[in-house]
């Protein structure tokens, strides 16, 4: 409850911000909530490489690793020496 509220207190441009509440539901294992905070930040701004990284990374665990694919291609043809 108290992360929902941390949500719709949160500037949508903060983006740093809304990222780390997401990152905070997939810790607790709330990944479908995660998952839709991520997809409204894909949204919101789409190439951002590390909304990219943590939004591939849990279509990884959510076993989409197609989507997964498909979110990180660009992102490695855009920038190979990104090591994450």
């Amino acid at each position: 409850e108290l992360l929902e509220q941390g949500w719709k207190t949160v500037p949508a441009q903060d983006l740093k911000g809304r990222a780390d509440l997401a990152e905070e539901w997939e810790r607790r294992g709330e990944l479908p909530r995660a998952l839709q905070a991520l997809e409204e930040l894909d949204r919101q701004a789409p190439n951002t490489p590390e909304l990219i990284l943590l939004h591939a990374r849990l279509l990884f665990k959510l076993q989409r690793l197609p989507e997964a694919r498909q979110k990180l291609e660009p992102l490695v043809a855009a920038m190979p020496d990104n090591a994450p």
